[in-house]
């Protein structure tokens, strides 16, 4: 029983390592860049950003997310200027 349990534990061990891709600069490069922004006044919303950086545009391009505290799928949200002058979402003002 307790080689049984050795191998099983052992080819589980193979198999997660061959699934894990070597996480590189340029994957980095690939991943967006979450930001939260707050909760909506409500309290109902969290409010957060999604930033995807451009090496050859050097620059970054970002949209906006809602999604419910109680759970559910997040919805996209256009920014809207505040009194700051900082993006924000319609949800926090």
């Amino acid at each position: 029983m307790k080689k049984l349990i050795f191998l099983l534990t052992f080819f589980m061990s193979l198999q997660i390592t061959n699934a894990q891709n070597t996480l590189t600069p340029e994957l980095l490069w690939q991943l967006g860049r979450l930001a939260p922004l707050g909760m909506s006044k409500d309290g109902k919303l969290v409010v957060y950003k999604v930033s995807s950086p451009s090496v050859a545009d050097n620059k970054s391009t970002s949209k906006y997310y809602t999604i419910p505290v109680s759970g559910g799928n997040a919805s996209a949200s256009s920014p809207a200027r505040a009194g700051t002058g900082r993006a924000r979402s319609p949800a926090l003002q």
